[in-house]
């Protein structure tokens, strides 16, 4: 079975083939690390996060509802800043996954203090990160 066209030497085939996959790699390379940072406005760079995002901005009003003194981007954004640490470089140039993993921690330690901390809106119980960043979808 001959892969390469006919009137090309195994020479110039295997230069042809090593020269695309090396730009191909580099490209995957590129798109890679714009994934992690596409996006230059935290708001939609957080929003984005959220798989569901027509349901979780549907509860965002709910919450801002409750709570409308939060209902601006940038009073959700500096209470999130309060509550998940270094949330302003995780979304200039962190992964997905590891902005997902701060914001959990967070949820989880909103758990762990209880209180104020915890949201109860139309039966749900959640975290106020969680709670924020529904909010933040609501107003983005």
């Amino acid at each position: 079975m001959n892969a390469r066209p006919a009137g090309v030497s195994r020479r110039r085939f295997l230069e042809g083939a090593a020269a695309f996959t090396v730009a191909a790699g580099l490209g995957g390379l590129r798109l890679a690390t714009l994934g992690a940072s596409s996006s230059t406005d935290p708001v939609e760079r957080l929003a984005s996060l959220l798989t569901h995002r027509s349901s979780a901005a549907a509860f965002g009003r709910e919450v801002l509802r409750e709570r409308p003194a939060e209902a601006s981007a940038a009073v959700l954004l500096a209470a999130l800043r309060s509550t998940v640490p270094d949330l302003d470089r995780l979304v200039r140039a962190g992964s997905d996954d590891d902005l997902r993993a701060a914001i959990d921690a967070a949820s989880r330690r909103d758990f762990a203090v209880g209180g104020d901390a915890i949201l109860r809106v139309r039966g749900w119980v959640v975290a106020t990160t969680e709670a924020r960043l529904c909010a933040l979808a609501a107003v983005a």
